[in-house]
């Protein structure tokens, strides 16, 4: 119920009067409050307010005794009225809470505001309230309400107090303690010499890695593969060979000679063509607008080795070319000399693609055509086929088949320049000149015909421009919206950097969905938005949005969407419903939903970008970026599949006209090292001559980044050479530094929950509401909290999935508000790295050992000693694995370099004010968030000084007039200088073992020296973080 006191209520939501924690004393502040002037308590106690003030304001300010309690709390808390209802609204916002401060006036008399915080579950779950009534303004009551709440938050430990980045600057950094316990000495000592005799008979002669630098490097050479181990070959199809690879059966009716085999395949045509059911597929296909170019097409695809189809969404390029093909040989007899690859950069257009020509063909997947993504495969036969692939699954066929039994190469989406499709072309370039036989098409979106012709040169033949769309599309942009929606957004969130106006595209959907259900054809919405974040948070609206729901079906198309779901969204909804469709830009060129209408157009795209860190660090990060007009074209190209169409785009038209007219090729604004270490698993030479015959090349300091990245982590020898080190990351579907971390896990036996990690770290966020996540966090459990990481809480999110029974995980995620699908996908992943990691050598035990139940013990009574360190030499492996490392303040402020500060972002296992301790002086994190205005640090984990010396440190360099180590050139660690010498010793020996153990898994088991590093480091990372 509204409050009312015989006034007006002018907040927006009045909150419900409760009862206040504690008694109220002077200022609201429970018990121990402050007094007014000579004693009295001063008009703000709660009740009405006297005849007379007993202070006359300044002029064009408070009253005195406000001015000097806003003094004191400033002196004591640090916050004041400028920044205490902006950090009010951010604790609000996090945890989920309304932020309007309720006001009211009694007539022309004083106005009174007020504010209630239920706190969390873990300071009792009570409602803090405090009040102000003041004869002034009403922001002066509002804010003097909010400076109170921070004060009394921050007094209870829920928010920090407040400092200022100068006076954080001023403080400068304080060196972190580390405790070595002189038996650890003596076991560094030990090691050592081990190390040095070990290093003696290998043949290695370890020095300093650069001037006053406490780490060793040495030649990787001895562990260098023969140039001559891979090579990419391609040969023509040949009958009884299998391209595909895998147990395909061959129909029996075709195992006799080559001629009888096509001449079934013949007959089959036929009859499909005679077929009654087949009329209305038949038709279908010749009313695309590509049908007319058949014949030209063929004919220059067999003129020439290289040809570029351009077309416009929709026409029937990526399910029409290879079936033009694939008939041609079936009509003249050759089907079993073709075989056909056709490359999409998302596994979703490739499943998609490959169920729409086999439904076409009226067969099921796994005869003529069948597909090869992550996790899934159906191959087609060894002959006569259609295969469509990821292109990254193609480059790792290269490693092994190269593109042996492939007749025809069809790259699709080549307009999007991401980075696998630029190398695999680069790639097939070179191949083309020793293999004059292979066909290769280039598939568009757009074309540009002068950059193709002079990179393929003589080589290029015909490029073929196919017509547009079927219908015409109206176009409104975000002016219009705003009028047609009733709903106005301020400028900051039309800034390109904010996030996507959900309320607006709700109240959009609403419009279109009740114009839809009135047609006779209930056209279909599709909405573009920049990555699942979006997807999630606008799926979460719709849901709560009763009535819409009622009219609806909605359908989500991301990469994390299991297989049957994604199918889904490409089906009629039933009668009558509205179908809508939330995707990402999978939907913009990569598949077709045919009955699409109405487009609803973010205009934005999640795009990594790159920024420079501490320590020389290159950092890049998902940021949301305005997208090219190219791609706004062929977004709303997605509308008048059936009928005239509409987009609706989320950006004004002037801001339309300043967009680029393409977004920057991937291979030159992305990091190389992943790419780097498939051309040298490739065996395709130098990285700058390689990368330099790209379409775009990338800047040569991107090449030499690279190149220095895997040569630090022993991938690389100093010429550039594949090590046994560098061969076996190639193989893991990982970042070359978090497959590093993998097999150094293998060591410590922690190579189990090391995968489950770099799996849930490279997929989305498996909260559906963060907020709620916050919330909730006493009741999901304290251990995330007492060890302040965000990787323990998805580690307990992630062991908890994976115990349910498969029938029941739906209803568990939706239960405890997780997301089914990104757990499916982040399990898959996992047991993929494991399977990989078991079948290169590493012993099972330790590769697979199961950790779900210590792990659930950490922070708990029934922790034991072996648990906690345990989660130490995790943090190490943590450390090692992710992109930054970051020097705690207090609170949840760090240092990030140092001139820079930052703060770790709140989540359920950090909490807004976490305790300073000296054993947990760092955090690792894998993120860092930065606008004009601040930045923050996600997904973190607390970590020990030795830790993360022996783990995020990149470099060690000692300062002797300060006695500390410099990590990374900036963070200080407190510690003798032969002690420093002895973990930076420690610390390059890591290279050594897991060379060691790329060359020979084995030693796992037996070579004492590798066990007693593993040993050593959890031992070392444990007690500094006691």
């Amino acid at each position: 119920a509204k409050r009312r006191r015989g006034g007006e209520v002018s907040a927006a939501k009045a909150l419900p009067a409760a009862k206040p924690v504690g008694p109220v004393g002077h200022f609201g502040l429970g018990g121990g409050g402050l007094a007014g002037p000579a004693g009295q308590a001063p008009p703000c106690a709660g009740g009405p307010a006297p005849a007379e003030t007993p202070d006359v304001p300044a002029a064009g300010g408070a009253p005195t005794w406000v001015q000097s309690t806003r003094q004191m709390f400033e002196e004591t808390f640090g916050y004041n009225v400028q920044v205490a209802r902006s950090q009010l609204c951010q604790y609000c916002q996090k945890r989920g809470l309304p932020t309007e401060i309720p006001t009211e006036r009694q007539g022309n008399g004083p106005v009174t505001a007020w504010f209630e915080v239920r706190l969390p579950r873990v300071r009792g779950g009570e409602v803090l309230r405090q009040e102000f009534t003041c004869p002034g303004k009403k922001s002066e009551a509002t804010n003097m309400v909010a400076l109170k709440m921070c004060v009394e938050l921050c007094k209870m430990g829920e928010i920090p107090p407040f400092r200022t980045k100068a006076q954080v600057l001023a403080e400068g950094l304080r060196p972190a303690q580390a405790a070595v316990p002189p038996e650890a000495i003596g076991q560094l000592r030990e090691f050592g010499r081990h190390m040095s005799m070990y290093l003696s008979g290998l043949g290695v002669s370890p020095r300093p890695a650069s001037s006053g630098s406490l780490l060793l490097d040495f030649d990787a050479a001895p562990w260098a593969t023969l140039p001559e181990a891979r090579e990419i070959t391609w040969s023509p199809p040949a009958w009884g060979q299998n391209p595909w690879g895998g147990d395909h059966p061959m129909d029996e009716r075709l195992a006799g000679e080559e001629t009888n085999a096509n001449l079934m395949l013949v007959s089959q045509q036929e009859d499909r063509s005679a077929d009654p059911s087949f009329a209305a597929t038949k038709a279908h296909r010749a009313r695309l607008p590509i049908a007319p170019m058949t014949d030209e097409i063929l004919a220059a695809v067999e003129a020439s080795p290289v040809v570029l189809i351009s077309g416009s969404t929709g026409c029937g390029k990526t399910t029409q070319v290879p079936q033009y093909i694939l008939e041609k040989a079936v009509r003249r007899g050759e089907a079993t000399r073709v075989n056909i690859v056709c490359t999409q950069p998302r596994r979703i257009a490739a499943m998609a693609a490959a169920e729409r020509v086999a439904e076409e063909r009226m067969e099921p997947l796994g005869q003529a055509v069948g597909f090869i993504v992550r996790f899934h495969q159906m191959v087609p036969r060894s002959y006569g086929s259609i295969c469509f692939m990821t292109t990254g699954m193609l480059l790792r066929r290269l490693a092994s088949k190269g593109l042996r039994g492939v007749s025809h190469v069809i790259i699709d989406e080549v307009h999007e320049r991401d980075l696998d499709t630029d190398f695999l072309i680069t790639v097939i370039r070179i191949l083309l000149f020793s293999s004059p036989g292979m066909k290769v098409v280039l598939m568009s979106a757009t074309i540009d015909l002068a950059k193709w012709q002079r990179y393929f040169g003589k080589g290029f033949g015909k490029a073929l421009e196919i017509p547009g769309r079927l219908y015409p599309v109206t176009t409104y942009y975000l002016d219009e919206v705003q009028r047609l929606t009733g709903q106005a957004l301020d400028a900051g969130q039309q800034r390109v950097d904010a996030d996507v106006p959900l309320d607006l595209v709700e109240k959009l959907l609403e419009r279109l969905v009740a114009v839809s259900a009135d047609d006779a054809d209930r056209g279909a919405v599709l909405v573009f938005l920049p990555g699942w974040d979006a997807i999630s948070k606008l799926h979460g609206r719709l849901r709560r949005n009763a009535a819409l729901m009622a009219r609806t079906q909605v359908h989500t198309l991301h990469s994390q969407v299991p297989r049957e779901e994604q199918r889904a969204a490409f089906l009629p909804a039933p009668e009558p419903l509205v179908k809508v469709i939330l995707s990402t830009n999978i939907a913009e060129t990569s598949v077709t939903i045919s009955d699409v209408v109405y487009v609803i157009d973010s205009c934005r795209v999640k795009q990594l970008v790159s920024m420079q860190s501490g320590g020389g660090r290159m950092v890049y990060r998902l940021t949301n970026t305005m997208c090219s007009k190219q791609n706004l074209m062929q977004r709303a190209g997605r509308a008048g599949r059936v009928r005239e169409g509409f987009c609706y785009r989320l950006c004004t038209e002037a801001a339309f006209h300043r967009l680029p007219e393409s977004l920057t090729p991937e291979m030159v604004r992305l990091p190389l090292h992943q790419v780097t270490l498939t051309l040298k698993s490739l065996n395709l030479g130098e990285a700058a001559a390689f990368l330099g015959m790209a379409p775009d090349p990338p800047p040569a300091a991107s090449v030499q980044r690279a190149v220095a990245t895997l040569q630090d982590l022993k991938a690389l020898d100093g010429t550039e050479r594949l090590t046994t080190l560098g061969a076996q990351l190639s193989r893991l579907p990982v970042e070359p530094r978090m497959g590093f971390a993998l097999l150094a896990a293998c060591m410590l036996g922690l190579g189990e929950p090391m995968a489950a990690l770099s799996a849930l770290t490279a997929a989305p966020s498996p909260y559906v509401n963060e907020q709620f996540r916050i919330r909730d966090a006493p009741r999901n459990g304290l251990g995330s909290q007492a060890l302040l990481s965000d990787h323990h809480d998805l580690l307990m999110v992630y062991y908890d999935f994976r115990r349910c029974p498969p029938d029941q995980a739906k209803y568990h995620c939706m239960r405890h508000g997780l997301e089914h699908k990104v757990l499916v996908m982040a399990s898959e992943a996992a047991d993929q790295t494991l399977k990989i990691l078991s079948s290169a050598g590493f012993n099972e035990q330790i590769a697979m050992a199961p950790c779900a139940g210590w792990i659930a013990l950490l922070g708990t009574d029934q922790e034991e000693p072996e648990h906690r360190q345990c989660w130490a030499a995790l943090t190490f492996l943590l450390g090692l694995g992710l992109e930054h490392l970051a020097l705690r303040q207090e609170d949840r402020r760090v240092w990030v370099s140092q001139n820079k500060s930052s703060q770790v972002k709140a989540s359920a296992a950090i909490p807004e004010a976490p305790h300073l301790t000296p054993s947990q002086p760092f955090f690792v994190f894998g993120e860092l968030q930065e606008n004009e205005w601040s930045s923050s640090c996600r997904g973190a984990t607390a970590a020990g000084a030795i830790a993360t010396l022996l783990g995020a440190a990149r470099e060690l360099k000692y300062d002797s007039e300060h006695a500390c180590v410099l990590l990374d050139g900036w963070a200080p660690v407190r510690l003798q200088r032969p002690v420093a010498q002895l973990l930076g010793e420690l610390k390059s020996s890591l290279r050594i073992c897991l060379l060691q153990l790329s060359h020979m898994p084995r030693l796992l088991e037996s070579d004492s020296l590798i066990l007693a590093f593993g040993g050593l480091v959890a031992l070392l990372c444990e007690t500094s973080a006691r």
